[in-house]
């Protein structure tokens, strides 16, 4: 793909607790315009999980934090023509303060 392909695109996270006894939960996202992304920018930052529906901001409060990097490489820049199309690629790094999903603590395990 070319980097201008990306324009209007929006690259979506989403954080989930796997519960091995029981359904997959939904802990929140992170949506990130492409188009108004800094490509510049490859060093990792925060961003805060979001619920799937915009609330208000004092019906819930933060849902926790995703710290991910996000780079762009064009096709033929890492020599011997690799990589032979553009590509994006995207480092979940950490994830800090989720919401527990039952009362106590959540497991930071995080298995990506």
């Amino acid at each position: 793909m070319e980097q201008a392909e990306l324009q209007g695109r929006i690259l979506n996270l989403s954080v989930w607790h796997h519960d091995a006894l029981g359904r997959n939960l939904f802990m929140g996202e992170v949506e990130l315009e492409l188009s108004s992304w800094d490509w510049s920018n490859t060093g990792p930052a925060w961003f805060n999980l979001q619920p799937r529906m915009r609330v208000l901001p004092d019906v819930l409060g933060s849902r926790g934090k995703l710290l991910f990097a996000v780079k762009f490489i064009p096709a033929g820049t890492e020599g011997a023509g690799l990589p032979p199309t553009g590509e994006l690629h995207i480092w979940v790094k950490a994830a800090q303060s989720l919401m527990p999903i039952r009362s106590g603590t959540v497991d930071s395990f995080a298995q990506w």
